[in-house]
């Protein structure tokens, strides 16, 4: 499977570059110009949730669907789906996005940007 890199000029562009892969991976025309737009454009930028992250993806005509999930079903989840990992530090939820390329038993392979 090819694995292309999509440079990042700061740490604001890391949800750009995830949606880059990303519309490589299921093959969505869309150009690259539209996605780093859209993303910059949204009222929430740049701190996106994953609610701004469906607003998104969905203005593309795709279908979105965001909930919790345990290690079972994310197995279950088809490739190039995009997960929101997260982590609680005192009262605040941190983590990242990223983009699942597969999940095979205990191994779960995802891109990090």
């Amino acid at each position: 499977m090819e694995k292309p890199w999509f440079p990042q000029r700061n740490p604001l562009d890391t949800v750009i570059a995830l949606l880059k892969s990303y519309v490589f991976h299921i093959q969505l025309s869309i150009s690259q110009e539209t996605i780093e737009k859209d993303v910059k454009d949204h009222k929430e930028f740049p701190y996106l949730t994953i609610a701004a992250l469906k607003e998104i993806i969905e203005k593309w005509g795709l279908e979105t669907i965001a909930g919790t999930m345990d290690m079972k079903e994310i197995r279950e989840l088809p490739p190039f789906s995009i997960l929101f990992i997260h982590d609680k530090e005192g009262e605040l939820k941190v983590g990242l996005f990223v983009l699942l390329y597969k999940a095979e038993g205990d191994t779960i392979e995802y891109l990090q940007i």
